[in-house]
């Protein structure tokens, strides 16, 4: 009886017959006039059975040794035990942080699955797991003892960075890059995210059409890079014009909306349409210019948002949440108020203009509030790679002039103590606090007065989602600015450009303030230093 060799030519393994292990080429496959697919080499490990699935799927022509040999490695060579406490960490604390107001089978399984065939996921998600330790260990005041988890994190991010070369399947592709994008965000290298985010979306724009699956991918992306167009370092802006370059924002708004079977689905294709909002108001046509193509867009960008909004309420009629599902339910209601706000706030005009959403604000806040209390009861980790409350929260307390809700939003940020991608709780709310001091100034001694906050309760404010869209439509307030001082338009910071200092806790401001005539966009410039 012939017994089958483990160290055999390729072709006799496959077969499942004795080889005479002669090399280059067996004697038993060349005297039966078989081509022998030669040897693996010894640092490479796989059963028969998945010899025979890559002799069936290389399409490769020539020895099958050497084509598999060419192969990226599998994770399992290059798992080193100082990996798996980071892993574990990736696993268990950033995977329920960052699915915890959307719900995100990318994180909570797609990634997990990829880990474990393709070293470069494996790369990212260990790299993840030391900034997520090295993040704790910030948040806690500890930051002396942080160097050495830093290099461990930096060498993995390399070496994920290194092995995208070695990928084909466009999906995995863009999988890395959405893993790369969180990794650099928490490394603090904002043009390297740019980069990531950017290849990204190009990888997905040249092969949707053949890989339908990337559409969800494009969503998740995009709810990545909302946090680097709301928070763009003065160092290292936005790439407004590379963005709009490989995302076909046209297409995307004329593509079939998504079937909205879940939440996911439905907060994927809300992060989609907010990135177009920021886009068009990026490309908004000067005052001489021809505002046609611009307006039409907008239309556009309009209808496809009371479409989405239509699936919301089809898909609720039908739909009783879980209790996980109501905190998404309850996530989605504060992007979508923040998304309507920006719109009817528009891109340009005088601050004040905000004034007159005193409702949307008192809305966002009421979400924000249920959410915080959702968040504090469930003991989730206090690190997400994603955007959760601190993105709406700085939008209210930035252009919500009543003084009250103004100080609910910042309170919440300071005692939230959460990292979210690119952006810090404690850090945002003591930039608040900077442009709050700033701004009430003007007030005089009425800037001490205390003012007590508002009685804030969601579930009284249930808007039927076919409402947003209706000509007219504005959202209810219980607030007044009754007795409340108005801060001058030229007292108010209109934009804020910041350079946080990259491994230090502070951060240096150019506040541009509003002008008091119509004919300037600006009034003055105020430069501040800030620590947190």
């Amino acid at each position: 009886m012939n017994l089958r060799s483990k160290t055999g030519c390729i072709t006799c393994r496959i077969r499942r017959v004795k080889c005479d292990e002669t090399k280059p080429l067996c004697t038993r496959c060349q005297s039966s006039g078989r081509q022998c697919d030669g040897y693996l080499p010894d640092t490479i490990v796989i059963s028969r059975q998945e010899l025979v699935e890559a002799a069936r799927n290389l399409g490769t022509i020539g020895p099958i040794s050497r084509a598999l040999a060419q192969r990226p490695s599998s994770p399992v060579n290059c798992i080193q035990p100082s990996d798996m406490p980071f892993f574990d960490t990736f696993r268990y604390a950033i995977i329920p942080g960052t699915s915890f107001f959307f719900p995100s089978s990318f994180w909570q399984r797609t990634v997990i699955q990829m880990a474990h065939r393709e070293p470069a996921i494996w790369h990212a998600t260990v790299a993840l797991g030391a900034l997520h330790q090295r993040s704790e260990m910030l948040l806690q005041g500890t930051e002396d003892d942080t160097s050495l988890i830093l290099d461990q994190a930096s060498a993995h991010y390399g070496k994920a960075m290194a092995l995208v070369k070695d990928l084909h399947s466009p999906e995995t592709m863009a999988a890395v890059a959405i893993a790369l994008v969180a990794a650099a965000n928490m490394l603090e290298r904002w043009s390297e995210m740019h980069m990531h985010v950017m290849a990204g979306f190009r990888i997905i724009a040249e092969n949707v059409a053949r890989v339908p699956g990337l559409v969800a991918l494009e969503g998740l992306l995009a709810k990545t890079d909302l946090q680097a167009m709301t928070f763009s370092d003065s160092q290292c802006p936005y790439p407004y014009e590379q963005s709009s370059a490989v995302f076909a924002m046209n297409g995307s708004l004329a593509s079939p909306i998504t079937d909205g079977g879940s939440y996911e689905e439905l907060a994927r294709e809300l992060f989609r349409l907010m990135r177009a909002l920021f886009l068009l108001d990026n490309g908004t046509p000067p005052a001489n210019a021809q505002h046609g193509p611009w307006l039409t867009s907008f239309a556009v960008f309009l209808r496809r948002l009371a479409s989405w909004e239509l699936k919301m309420e089809e898909f609720e009629s039908v739909h009783w949440p879980t209790d996980d599902e109501h905190t998404a339910r309850l996530a989605i209601r504060l992007y979508h108020v923040t998304l309507r706000t920006l719109i009817r706030g528009t891109a340009f005009g005088p601050e004040t203009r905000w004034d007159a959403l005193l409702g949307y604000f008192e809305y966002a806040a009421a979400l924000a509030t249920s959410l915080q209390e959702r968040l504090r009861t469930a003991a989730i980790p206090n690190i997400s790679v994603e955007p959760g409350l601190i993105i709406p929260l700085w939008m209210i307390s930035h252009r919500c002039r009543h003084p009250a809700l103004r100080r609910v939003a910042i309170n919440m940020m300071a005692e939230a103590k959460r990292i979210e991608g690119m952006w810090m709780s404690d850090a945002t709310a003591q930039v608040m606090r900077t442009i709050l001091a700033v701004e009430e100034e003007s007030m005089g001694p009425g800037s001490a007065h205390v003012w007590p906050p508002p009685v804030l309760d969601s579930s009284s404010l249930e808007i039927p989602w076919s409402a947003w869209s209706k000509l007219g439509f504005d959202v209810p307030t219980t607030l007044s600015w009754s007795d409340v001082p108005v801060i001058p338009e030229e007292n108010r910071v209109k934009e804020l450009l910041g350079t946080k200092r990259v491994g230090k806790r502070s951060a240096d401001l150019r506040l541009l303030m509003g002008s008091a005539d119509d004919e300037s966009s600006f009034g003055l410039v105020r430069e501040i230093s800030i620590s947190f």
